[in-house]
């Protein structure tokens, strides 16, 4: 392997935790907004709570994301192994299989944050 090969590895790795956390980050304000929006139009004049701003609401999206997320750690195409699994590898996480399932899953968070807003504002249309 050339210094060239390694290196171009080494900057597409980069990149793609650069922009694997930026997906984040993006996903956390949207649905942090969402939150908020949908706060004030229902639970603000139902119940009278005070209004939630942005930042407290990107806090409660990371907060219930951290508590309900799920992963599974296993592979689950192998069925020929044990009940116990193979564990994921790090080469597997870094591959490209592996970046275009977290990148269509971040892509369909924000879709749904957007997807969820529009629903909400149509309800809201109605109070």
């Amino acid at each position: 392997m050339t210094a060239s090969t390694v290196l171009v590895r080494v900057v597409r790795k980069v990149f793609l935790i650069i922009g694997l956390a930026s997906l984040m980050v993006i996903t956390f304000i949207l649905n942090g907004l969402v939150v908020s929006v949908m706060w004030g139009w229902f639970v603000v004049p139902t119940f009278g709570a005070p209004v939630l701003d942005l930042v407290p609401a990107i806090g409660i999206v990371m907060m219930v994301s951290f508590m309900t997320h799920q992963e599974d750690v296993y592979e689950k195409e192998d069925q020929s192994m044990s009940k116990v699994g193979k564990k994921v590898s790090y080469a597997y996480f870094f591959s490209d299989e592996k970046c275009a399932k977290i990148a269509y899953a971040y892509f369909l968070s924000i879709a749904m944050s957007q997807l969820m807003l529009l629903f909400g504002w149509i309800v809201h249309l109605f109070m």
